[in-house]
């Protein structure tokens, strides 16, 4: 990653605030133990546009993509959207996320639902609350004219390494 050093603990999706339902995801990144911020890590989300289509440019990088560094804190913000979803092959709407330890090592975390999901039943969300973090479906809430949602996050042990 050689951009590291210029990251902020804030970025946006490519005109996230003219899609149909824009929104700002904030919270803090803790280690393990769930009290310590992480300092200095790096959260890349990826996810489908409004079509639930991932488009890429001609470089084969993903557009719908946005990558921070927590700050001091373990504090981090984006600004995206509510991506489409691919009913042709019954996916739900996503957000796919990794995180990069200071050391480079990466981790995928669990992937963000949206609680409005027509895809996401009933039988879907027993199972996700039996084997899983609840929290990992987002409501979104307005605050004054901007959908929010806050999501604090552990790195638990039990992420899946990619690297």
């Amino acid at each position: 990653f050689s951009q590291t050093s210029i990251l902020s603990n804030s970025d946006a999706l490519p005109d996230y605030d003219s899609k149909a339902q824009p929104f700002k995801i904030s919270g803090t990144l803790y280690m393990s133990d769930g009290v310590t911020p992480a300092k200095d890590y790096i959260i890349t989300i990826n996810q489908a546009n409004e079509n639930g289509d991932f488009e890429v440019n001609k470089n084969k990088e993903l557009i719908t993509s946005a990558t921070i560094k927590t700050d001091a804190n373990g504090q981090y913000i984006f600004y995206t959207y509510v991506p489409g979803n691919d009913r042709l092959y019954n996916k739900l709407q996503e957000i796919f996320m990794k995180v990069q330890t200071p050391d480079g090592t990466e981790y995928a975390m669990p992937t963000l639902l949206f609680d409005k999901d027509p895809m996401l039943t009933k039988r879907c969300r027993k199972q996700i609350a039996k084997k899983s973090d609840v929290s990992r479906i987002l409501k979104l809430e307005k605050e004054n004219d901007t959908s929010v949602v806050k999501r604090d996050m552990t790195l638990a042990l039990d992420l899946e390494r990619i690297n």
